[in-house]
């Protein structure tokens, strides 16, 4: 049979696979029970690099979701912190504000009662500058 299959390769017909599938399996049921083996094993091997095959496709979906997830909960906690460090630097500013305005009412109150401390000062050394020129035109 190999040589006759042999022979027809050198005439150069061309034959499919289904063909010489045909002429080695005529009349032989040894030769077909050895490629149906054949078959099998290839379905079986196929079978199994399928199940790898989609094993990784499930385990690899589970991680994207995973990572999704996490990268969800990052973002939320990353705009919480946002929130929180814009809310502190508000209160930061505001408490700024107050001590600032605290700080400018005792400046403006310090600074009326030294001029007001001032103006009695001369006040009060007028009228002594005043005392001493009527005592020494007296003495006079």
């Amino acid at each position: 049979m190999v040589k006759f299959i042999w022979r027809l390769l050198k005439n150069k017909k061309i034959f499919t696979i289904s063909t010489i599938t045909c002429i080695l399996l005529e009349n032989k049921p040894f030769k077909i029970k050895k490629v149906m083996e054949t078959f099998y094993f290839v379905f079986g091997v196929l079978s199994v690099v399928c199940l790898i095959f989609m094993t990784l496709i499930i385990l690899g979906t589970v991680k994207i979701k995973k990572l999704s997830n996490s990268i969800e909960n990052n973002q939320k906690d990353l705009d919480n912190l946002y929130r929180e460090v814009d809310q502190r630097e508000r209160t930061i500013r505001r408490i700024l504000e107050d001590h600032s305005r605290d700080v400018t009412m005792v400046e403006r109150t310090l600074f009326s009662k030294i001029e007001r401390d001032c103006g009695d000062t001369r006040s009060y050394v007028d009228s002594r500058i005043d005392k001493s020129l009527s005592n020494i035109s007296k003495d006079k």
